[in-house]
């Protein structure tokens, strides 16, 4: 009897993280076996699964990228936004505190005018930080970014 519990709470269990891993937010594409969710056309920065480790924004319908936006995503290692007629403004903390981020991509983001000089403070394992195409016409302080291997800017 006690044996036949203990299978059942293993099965029920399983199927439990099998769902939340099937979860995909609505508007974008999952890859579990890589742990990539692409979005394209969000209005608000979609609630992702917490395993997720890559996550591409493509085409947004944001004006700016707020405080922790992705502070709940423990394992995220790799962020790019792309081709992006929306988005002014990457606010105070945007990226803030991602403990395994190690590479930041921006790009074709005509209408980013403003990056607050914390939205990538506490970035430890940032090797490799992208902004190219866009609207900036001035950069950021450099301060509060952890030492990357590259930082690439260009307008």
């Amino acid at each position: 009897m006690k044996s036949d519990l203990n299978v059942l709470f293993f099965i029920v269990c399983t199927v439990e993280v099998s769902l939340l891993l099937e979860y995909c937010p609505s508007g974008c594409q999952c890859d579990w076996d890589i742990y990539s969710v692409s979005c394209f056309g969000a209005e608000v920065i979609p609630l992702f699964h917490s395993s997720t480790q890559e996550v591409w924004m493509v085409g947004t319908q944001l004006s700016s990228i707020p405080e922790n936006a992705f502070s709940n995503l423990a394992n995220i290692s790799h962020i790019y936004i792309s081709d992006d007629d929306t988005l002014k403004y990457l606010e105070k903390h945007s990226f803030h505190n991602l403990s395994r981020v190690s590479h930041i991509q921006l790009t074709g983001i005509k209408t980013l005018s403003h990056i607050d000089q914390e939205a990538f403070k506490d970035l430890p394992n940032l090797k490799y930080l992208g902004i190219t195409n866009t609207g900036l016409t001035s950069f950021p302080g450099l301060q509060y970014i952890s030492p990357a291997r590259m930082i690439f800017f260009w307008r």
